[in-house]
């Protein structure tokens, strides 16, 4: 997954996170019916990095062609000019980030 502009390697675990307070996780955006990366907002060496536990979201382009971000920053930005739409939680889950 991309997070700050750096492709990070990862792995799925068996967990999933139900009931966990926002604050601990950061968002994932996800991009359905496209072979993009997803994006995080934080990762290794960030204050507020959460450990690799996240909150899923779905990205929906609305106004643009779908695009590869490499930052949550260019997500934001683009769904404030309508380019594309964000869900709500889609629940949570464990993966881990590490360089490549």
């Amino acid at each position: 997954m991309y997070a700050n502009g750096v492709l990070w390697g990862t792995f799925g675990t068996p967990t999933t996170i139900s009931g966990t307070p926002e604050q601990s996780l950061d968002k994932l955006f996800q991009f359905p019916g496209t072979d993009l990366i997803p994006v995080g907002e934080a990762s290794p060496g960030d204050r507020d990095y959460n450990g690799g536990r996240w909150d899923v979201r779905l990205v929906t382009f609305t106004g643009m062609e779908p695009t590869q971000f490499t930052s949550d920053d260019e997500v934001w930005y683009h769904a404030s000019l309508g380019d594309l739409t964000i869900s709500d939680t889609m629940g949570g889950f464990v993966c881990p980030l590490f360089a490549l």
